[in-house]
């Protein structure tokens, strides 16, 4: 089919406009891939990471490797306890190459506290 772009050139798209923006994406296969990525970006000392409950719901396995790396796993109850707080993970719905943007969906307000409190998403 012409003119049709292959997964691999959105995703590298995507990852050029996220770049452009200060932001980073890490591709991985797997959920220990996943918790080995995310224990790189946290650093040596940083080991408590907010999560929405979308993440407890649809990436249980994520959340396994997380422990399994040390991690300590909070969900907000509410959104003060999330301010300011250096690390936090959400799942996005979906992605828009063409601005490194994400639809990020959270119903509650502690779950969408984490996407929008937390200084590094």
């Amino acid at each position: 089919m012409a003119g049709t772009t292959s997964t691999d050139d959105l995703i590298t798209l995507f990852a050029e406009r996220l770049a452009a923006v200060a932001g980073e994406a890490h591709r991985v296969a797997t959920s220990e891939a996943a918790a080995e990525s995310i224990l790189a970006i946290a650093g040596a000392t940083e080991r408590t990471i907010w999560i929405s409950d979308e993440v407890g719901e649809r990436a249980p396995a994520v959340i396994a490797a997380l422990s399994r790396c040390g991690f300590d796993i909070r969900t907000p109850a509410n959104p003060s306890e999330v301010r300011d707080q250096p690390l936090g993970l959400a799942i996005a719905d979906g992605a828009i190459a063409e601005t490194g943007s994400v639809i990020l969906i959270e119903p509650r307000i502690a779950s969408r506290s984490v996407t929008l409190m937390t200084e590094t998403l």
